[in-house]
């Protein structure tokens, strides 16, 4: 960690209480940082500047890898933190800039949010905030928001240029690199929630209609009064024969409404002419 040189730690007297000692390195506005271990550790190894430019500069990096299912958190500082800064969502970083254990790893920058929790818009290329027209259901305007139809609102957004403010970063894998990340890479993940639909069970295993999808339903252990099961989901629109068998009656009995009421037309339609004839030949035309 590099220190501006025209700045010099200030020396303090020795005190016994080591919460104290740190109070006085860091100064007011800063009691939070009482509780983190490692933030006394630093305070009390280079001192307040180096104390302060860790905090301010430190970043979470959460990196997901799509092959394993797996994502992990990391706690960036220095220059892996500043490596971030300058550019874009969807933007790929090469991951020797961000540290050694990153190297020959490719990243792509999904999402990101600043010190206030507010999010990096992606698509608006600008850089800090602007108050940008929205129409409900877009990128920052939740549509169930919306007074009346077709109305749209400045909404205050912030662009998708990556700034000094950045505080956590959310990317994926693009290339693997030679070494193992542990916790990410060097394991599988299983999807502990399938499809439910019958077709897209075949759709995931490449299943044939003959194939019983039955036997591919992802299954998990869950343990329910200290006693183990095995749970798994509910096929929606499975073939089976009794739902063959249900439709083909429903069709059996429908034909044979269609023939009742074609007999009870022709019917009618026999007795309103004999009818209408006796009428005929009672009253004949002068």
């Amino acid at each position: 960690m590099l220190r501006p040189n025209n700045l010099t730690p200030a020396k303090y007297p020795p005190q016994s209480n080591p919460l104290k000692r740190l109070d006085l390195l860091v100064g007011s506005g800063f009691e939070h940082m009482r509780q983190d271990v490692d933030v006394r550790q630093w305070g009390f190894s280079e001192g307040v500047f180096t104390l302060k430019h860790n905090y301010y500069h430190q970043l979470k990096f959460q990196l997901a890898c799509r092959e394993t299912g797996r994502t992990k958190l990391f706690e960036i500082y220095g220059s892996g933190a500043e490596a971030f800064r300058g550019r874009k969502l969807g933007d790929e970083i090469d991951g020797s800039c961000i540290g050694n254990d990153f190297r020959d790893y490719i990243f792509k920058i999904r999402g990101a949010s600043d010190h206030l929790g507010t999010c990096y818009t992606p698509g608006l290329i600008k850089y800090g905030t602007s108050c940008i027209l929205r129409r409900p259901g877009e990128f920052g305007y939740r549509g169930w928001q919306a007074k009346r139809k077709g109305e749209r609102r400045r909404i205050k957004l912030k662009g998708c240029i990556l700034d000094r403010n950045l505080r956590a970063v959310s990317a994926i894998i693009i290339r693997k690199g030679a070494l193992e990340i542990p916790g990410l890479t060097d394991s599988i993940h299983p999807k502990t929630l399938g499809p439910k639909r019958a077709s897209k069970i075949r759709k995931l295993f490449n299943l044939s209609k003959s194939d019983d999808v039955r036997k591919y339903v992802v299954k998990r252990e869950v343990v329910i009064c200290k006693k183990k099961f095995v749970k798994g989901v509910k096929i929606q629109r499975l073939i089976t024969p009794e739902r063959i068998r249900r439709k083909a009656q429903h069709l059996k009995q429908s034909i044979q409404r269609c023939v009742k009421r074609k007999m009870e037309k022709d019917e009618f339609d026999r007795k309103f002419k004999s009818l209408k004839q006796s009428k005929q030949h009672r009253h004949p035309r002068e």
